[in-house]
């Protein structure tokens, strides 16, 4: 008998989860941050936005995934520049629909530390010195992302993202 006849097919697995959809228009948002005077960015894989995230253990297929649908965020009066935690330049924005997406999730059983859902694009970690967010014009065009992305919490996150100069 082969080693995994000895498993249950109905075991659960259960492990942490980040749930994020990336950025799709990528090279627009590039050329954006260069007329502003930003130097670099994050690569293009690497920005998204954080839609749930929990450290707790959760059974996946029990969890109501989007991995099909595009989101695009047109109304760009909701925008603005911040700096995160004093180290991360970010594109906030508002979208009723990943507000309603994160309260579905949340929901569902997963659990948000923060007070609350603030959908943002990382733009850079290597924040120009002088840097005012209000200086800023923000991204004035359609936002569009990708279907959600599941993956589990890893502590190493911060060591897979790259910049290149803009």
């Amino acid at each position: 008998m082969a080693k995994s006849e000895w498993l249950p097919y109905n075991r659960i697995v259960k492990k942490s989860i980040y749930i994020s959809r990336p950025v799709v228009n990528t090279q627009e948002i590039e050329m954006w941050m260069r007329q502003q005077g930003f130097t670099s960015c994050l690569h293009g894989s690497s920005m998204h936005v954080t839609v749930a995230f929990d450290h707790r253990l959760h059974d996946w297929d029990a969890l109501p995934l989007d991995t099909h649908s595009y989101i695009e965020v047109r109304e760009p009066d909701e925008r603005s520049i911040s700096i995160f935690k004093g180290a991360a330049t970010v594109l906030e924005f508002y979208s009723q629909e990943l507000v309603a997406r994160w309260g579905e999730l949340v929901q569902s059983g997963l659990v948000w530390r923060w007070p609350d859902y603030r959908p943002h694009i990382t733009l850079t970690y290597n924040t120009p010195l002088g840097f005012r967010p209000s200086r800023v014009l923000p991204f004035p065009g359609v936002i569009v992302l990708g279907p959600e992305e599941p993956v589990e919490v890893t502590s190493k996150w911060a060591n897979s993202l790259e910049e290149h100069p803009l």
